[in-house]
């Protein structure tokens, strides 16, 4: 906890969706939902070493390694930022929520976009775990 009482927004290395089985469940068992440029899919997985644990993905499509990178640095950097209701949610329970988001736009899309797009799923996410 930060001063204050507030949660300080990090994104350690528990919390990060690394197995490939894991990763393939997600996909297999989970359910998709869209916004703007993004889609996540979620699943729930018995308890690993986190609450929540997540993974991010741009297609090649989307161009060269140095504007993949800077997307994914950016939806990272959202998801820090807003992931605490979520988080909370997940604390108390006795399963992990694993989520993929997926970039699908274009390269041009700007951080506010991204941003809008990704409180959007999280909000979601949030209504359908949540209660």
């Amino acid at each position: 906890m930060a001063a204050g009482g507030r949660l300080r927004a990090r994104f350690p290395r528990a919390e990060r969706l690394r197995r490939r089985k894991l990763i393939a469940r997600v996909f297999s068992e989970g359910q998709s939902w869209a916004s703007g440029p993004i889609r996540v899919v979620a699943a729930l997985l018995d308890r690993q070493e986190a609450p929540l644990q997540v993974a991010f993905a741009v297609s090649r499509k989307v161009g060269s390694a140095v504007l993949r990178n800077r997307i994914r640095r950016r939806m990272r950097e959202v998801y820090r930022i807003h992931k605490a209701p979520l988080l909370e949610t997940f604390r108390q329970r006795s399963h992990t929520l694993a989520l993929v988001f997926i970039f699908r736009g274009t390269a041009s899309v700007s951080f506010a976009e991204l941003e809008g797009a990704m409180r959007s799923l999280i909000e979601t996410l949030q209504a359908h775990y949540g209660t």
